[in-house]
């Protein structure tokens, strides 16, 4: 940077936010990311397209599990916007999978539910079947959690059965989390009902 070279600049700051996040210092990712968007300021050289999306994306996460969700909300919409810009369906996937997740935890469980379902979308036109399938978990929930466990259930079993087709096994993991709290409202709803 003191060199005038922003571009290298950029990019060891973007690792060096990546490295920091990797090891949980928030702080310490959130600071490199701020110092090389400043540098790369308003240019819309298409490698910066990339490079803003590794920088939003390491700060989105850091800010996820600060639970900053303003800011947050934020970063998800310029996420959105790069995928835009960059018409990018898979990356469109990406950021409507993270609004359906930030819904998760925000109790906005019909936004959840629509973010999900564009992700499904968008994964599909991109051929990326385990990010269908991550936002197939969130729609299971949302569905769920909207009164139709039922179809939650029947969603989630389905996703179940693909994910491990595929060998997708952290994928399998969700929906057997998914599952599992499926059953614990399905059986608080018969006992309800005794």
């Amino acid at each position: 940077e003191q060199a005038g070279d922003d571009a290298n600049a950029c990019e060891f700051y973007a690792r060096a936010a990546e490295h920091a996040a990797a090891r949980y210092a928030h702080e310490g990712a959130m600071g490199y990311v701020a110092r090389a968007l400043a540098l790369i300021g308003n240019d819309t050289h298409p490698d910066n397209h990339m490079l803003r999306w590794r920088l939003l994306d390491v700060r989105e996460r850091a800010l996820d599990l600060q639970g900053r969700r303003t800011e947050q909300k934020a970063d998800i919409d310029a996420l959105q916007q790069l995928a835009d810009t960059l018409d990018d369906d898979r990356r469109r996937g990406v950021a409507a999978w993270r609004r359906s997740d930030i819904a998760l935890r925000m109790a906005d469980y019909r936004t959840m539910e629509s973010a999900a379902r564009h992700a499904i979308a968008f994964a599909e036109r991109a051929g990326d079947e385990a990010l269908g399938l991550l936002a197939q978990v969130r729609l299971a929930l949302a569905l769920c959690l909207l009164g139709d466990a039922s179809a939650g259930k029947e969603l989630a079993l389905e996703g179940l059965s693909a994910a491990r087709g595929q060998g997708l096994r952290q994928i399998e993991a969700r929906f057997l989390n998914a599952l599992a709290y499926i059953a614990g409202l399905l059986f608080a709803s018969w006992y309800m009902k005794r």
